[in-house]
């Protein structure tokens, strides 16, 4: 998950209303992306990664999802880099988010 959104707080909602639903979400979609609240003993293994100064996404979304991992005794491997905003996709070099597929990679290969 890179970057996930994992609650639905107020400006999660928000945003998914206007941006996605273009309409108000219903009673149902709202537990259904409230991803946090769903890990359970079965959820898979899960490799997270975002940036510190992600404007878009804050980073509290990837450590909640992580802590819901831990709480569950679920394998979670989180990465955070310092510098990368929202989107920086297979990374940059210059702020150090080119080693992330690298990191999956290896993640995936012990899986």
């Amino acid at each position: 998950m890179i970057y996930p959104v994992t609650t639905l707080g107020e400006n999660n909602q928000k945003w998914l209303e206007q941006s996605l639903f273009h309409r108000p979400m219903t009673a149902k979609e709202q537990a259904q992306y409230a991803l946090s609240k769903h890990v359970s003993a079965l959820t898979p293994p899960v490799f997270l990664l975002h940036a510190y100064d992600d404007s878009l996404v804050p980073i509290e979304e990837s450590l909640l999802y992580a802590e819901a991992m831990y709480k569950n005794d679920r394998p979670v491997e989180i990465h955070l880099f310092a510098n990368g905003e929202h989107g920086f996709g297979s990374g940059r070099v210059d702020d150090g988010t080119a080693q992330w597929l690298g990191l999956l990679a290896n993640w995936i290969k012990r899986q």
